[in-house]
Parts: C-alpha cells; sequence; structure tokens
C-alpha cells in the first residue's frame, strides 16, 4: 500500500465481504494454487481499493450481480457517501475477477484511543 493510504478511514468491515467472494468464486473453484491482492490509491481526494483474485473471472452477467454482500456493500457506500462512491466488478485482463471500491480520502486514524474508544465494564 502506498504510504498516503495508511491512514485513511474506510468504514468497518466494507472489503469483508469483497474478499469472502474473491475466496469462494475466485480462489475455492480452482485446484491450482491462487491468490488475492489487495492495493489502495489515493488520487484526486478519492480512494480506490482494488480486489483482485486468480479465479476463473466472471462474466459480464455476472459483474452487475445482485448477490446480498455486494448489494449490501453497494447500498452502505451510497448511504455514506452517496454518488461519490461507489463498487465495480470486472473481469481481469490476464483472468481473475477484479473488484474496485472507491470513496472519498479522508485521512485519520481509527485505532483506539482513550478519547473514542467505550469504556469497558467489568461485571462479576
Amino acid at each position: 500500500m502506498p504510504a498516503e493510504t495508511l491512514e485513511a478511514q474506510v468504514p468497518a468491515f466494507v472489503l469483508q465481504p469483497l474478499v469472502e467472494n474473491a475466496i469462494r468464486y475466485g480462489i475455492a473453484p480452482v485446484l491450482e494454487p491462487g491468490w488475492i491482492r489487495i492495493a489502495a490509491s489515493a488520487h484526486g481526494g478519492t480512494l480506490a481499493i482494488e480486489i483482485a483474485d486468480t479465479g476463473p473471472g466472471i462474466a459480464a452477467e455476472a459483474a452487475r450481480s445482485q448477490g446480498v454482500g455486494l448489494r449490501n456493500t453497494r447500498a452502505r457506500l451510497a448511504q455514506l457517501y452517496g454518488a461519490s462512491a461507489g463498487l465495480r466488478l470486472e473481469h481481469g485482463a490476464a483472468g481473475g475477477t477484479i473488484a474496485t471500491l472507491w470513496l472519498p480520502f479522508r485521512a485519520g486514524s481509527t485505532r483506539a484511543t482513550p478519547t473514542n474508544r467505550e469504556p469497558i465494564h467489568a461485571h462479576s
């Protein structure tokens, strides 16, 4: 990941369904070894995150698929960012599938600190 993307704020678990799809539909169905690559870039105030796999790829009809994970991811992005965010699926030039997610680039740490974490209460 380029250094400028390391502090980008990304909604919690937004990548999970995309990586799960890459495993389930890209890597799992093939007998040969495969890989999943996650990359990020920042351009002109937009953060792009790409999840690519070496699986069999997708047909044009599947690229428009509205599976639960993809539908929920698209709806969540629309709710959070409106038209400034989105998700695209496409067949990779060398095979496999590429899911590209884009959203406004917002820098800042989301790590738990004393000012942004919930207090922990012990119950006995």
